[in-house]
């Protein structure tokens, strides 16, 4: 008798683990242990930012960044803080043009470990190759592009270099190959609209 009840005891046992297979992964406790490791190596793949590739959080701040997208002039140049108004940014807003700024820069460059020239590779050269020579924009400037260093230099000489625009000094404007206007023919700008016209150096 008692190996039988020994016996019966086992069954008893036995049957309880086949009830726990019949559930199903929504009838386990919020603490068990593999939901959380699901959980935490699903919050870690979402954080990442992969500085070689193109994330999402780079296409918000690009999108973010463009202003007047539809005008068929760009406005390149510097910031100016001693004389606001000289700003390419100013100037800009004043006249229409498309440009490139976003007032994040700081916080987006050290959020994701960006350097000054990783920044200028990963979104500068885009702007100018999509939003710029891509669509055939004239590119007026707040300064000399000839005499200037910086990123407006590199953009200026990006734009020279790989995408074959021309600088016209009188009218402070760069032009897409095959645009510039001829000696003597009439230009594009106002010459009494002084936001239009580069006049300050370095």
């Amino acid at each position: 008798m008692s190996k039988s009840s020994d016996v019966s005891d086992d069954i008893e046992v036995n049957e309880a683990p086949e009830k726990t297979e019949a559930e199903g992964p929504g009838d386990l406790e919020s603490d068990d242990v593999p939901m959380e490791a699901d959980a935490d190596s699903d919050v870690g793949e979402a954080e990442e930012y992969d500085k070689d590739k193109w994330n999402e959080a780079d296409e918000g701040y690009y999108q973010n960044s463009i202003h007047n997208p539809d005008s068929k002039v760009a406005q390149l140049g510097k910031y100016d803080a001693n004389i606001p108004e000289n700003s390419y940014e100013v100037q800009a807003e004043g006249n229409e043009y498309k440009y490139f700024s976003n007032p994040d820069y700081s916080k987006f460059a050290e959020e994701h470990g960006l350097s000054d020239d990783e920044m200028y590779e990963k979104f500068n050269k885009k702007y100018l190759d999509e939003e710029v020579a891509g669509k055939s924009c004239e590119v007026q400037t707040s300064h000399d592009p000839e005499s200037s260093s910086g990123a407006f230099g590199r953009e200026a000489n990006y734009l020279s270099y790989v995408h074959g625009y021309e600088y016209n000094e009188d009218d402070g404007r760069m032009y897409p190959p095959g645009e510039m206007p001829e000696e003597g023919s009439d230009l594009p700008v106002d010459e009494d609209d002084e936001m239009s016209r580069w006049r300050y150096d370095d």
